[in-house]
């Protein structure tokens, strides 16, 4: 409604009768406000200068022929249209500038967003190499420690092997007899004392006789105070024996393991004055 009345102000027409013409035609337009101006010459609610530019413009009309009003009426028209014309034109360029100003605020934001979201994809991958590459060296440091303890397990196996060989060998070399006697092997032990006579033989020494399977029985003599990993050690020197068993006795029914009964000695295992077991892998 403002930019009506400006233009009829432009036009040449009073403020006055601006204002009623376009509150008169309840802002339909140019055309119709200039209408009622034209055909309310005489408005009662003019001011002077109004009211003379209105008897200036009844003495014109008065002078001039209708066809000449109707020629004003609609160049004033025609430059109207002209100056909406241009306005909306104006008004397009701005709001096409406006929109190629948010289009681009709109693609610098999109950018940024973008960036923003490669930086931290970037990131997150740095993240996840580091602890990659940090399980990585926790793997290693792991098969290195399992390495040290397999190597470790391989050199006490080794030195356990030597040991069972050196008593073996002392054991041969210190032996004072062997003799077969009815298909059995009868070995005397090193650390089983010599008796002098038979009465002392079965009060201090233990006979044991251990049931081989492919192989004939191993008879040995000990002092009830020797350990069972003498026995052990013994037959594990033998070839043909698993690395892993135990010794079954069958009455009264039980089982020792080197692990659980290397440090028992024969006396505390009840294995005095004598005992007949059986190897089972």
């Amino acid at each position: 409604m403002d930019e009506e009345i400006e233009m009829l102000l432009n036009m040449g027409f009073n403020k006055h009768d601006a204002e009623h013409a376009v509150k008169a035609t309840f802002g339909q337009g140019i055309e119709a406000a200039i209408n009622w101006i034209l055909s309310h010459p005489q408005n009662p609610n003019a001011d002077e200068k109004g009211k003379e530019q209105q008897e200036l413009q009844l003495q014109s009309e008065q002078n001039k022929p209708v066809p000449q009003m109707e020629e004003q009426k609609q160049e004033q028209v025609h430059r109207l249209e002209q100056k909406l014309k241009e306005r909306r034109l104006q008004r397009q360029k701005e709001e096409m500038q406006r929109s190629i100003k948010q289009d681009k605020q709109r693609l610098e934001t999109a950018k940024e967003l973008s960036k923003a979201r490669n930086e931290q994809a970037a990131l997150e991958m740095q993240r996840l190499a580091e602890q990659k590459l940090k399980e990585k060296l926790q793997d290693k440091k792991r098969r290195n420690q399992i390495r040290e303890e397999l190597a470790k397990d391989r050199a006490e196996r080794h030195a356990a092997q030597r040991e069972a060989q050196r008593l073996t060998t002392r054991l041969s070399e210190n032996s004072r007899q062997v003799s077969t006697s009815g298909g059995y092997a009868s070995i005397s032990i090193p650390h089983a004392s010599t008796p002098t006579d038979s009465q002392s033989h079965d009060n201090r020494n233990c006979q044991i006789q251990v049931r081989i399977r492919g192989r004939e029985p191993l008879r040995a003599t000990f002092r009830p105070s020797d350990l069972l990993e003498l026995l052990f050690q013994q037959l594990s020197s033998l070839e043909g024996v698993p690395s892993a068993f135990e010794l079954v006795q069958s009455f009264p029914r039980r089982s020792f393991t080197s692990q659980a009964d290397a440090m028992k000695t024969f006396s505390e295992a009840g294995l005095v004055p004598t005992a007949a077991l059986h190897l089972r892998p």
